[in-house]
């Protein structure tokens, strides 16, 4: 939706943004699902796993690691 408006305005003679900042939904809070990016997030140096299942703990009601 963001890229759609920005590029309605570019269109209708706005100026164009300096640039954009994009981000998407965690769309999987399962913590019983094994996902490719899971593999990915356990050697990442800015947001390791742990964090995330901390996260999706909080943000996911009963949410139950077992």
């Amino acid at each position: 939706m963001a890229i759609a408006v920005t590029l309605k305005w570019i269109h209708t003679g706005f100026r164009i943004p300096d640039g954009i900042l994009l981000g998407y939904p965690a769309l999987n809070l399962s913590l019983k699902k094994f996902t490719p990016s899971l593999l990915t997030s356990l050697d990442d140096f800015i947001l390791r796993y742990s964090f995330l299942e901390i996260w999706i703990q909080s943000y996911v009601k009963n949410a139950n690691p077992d």
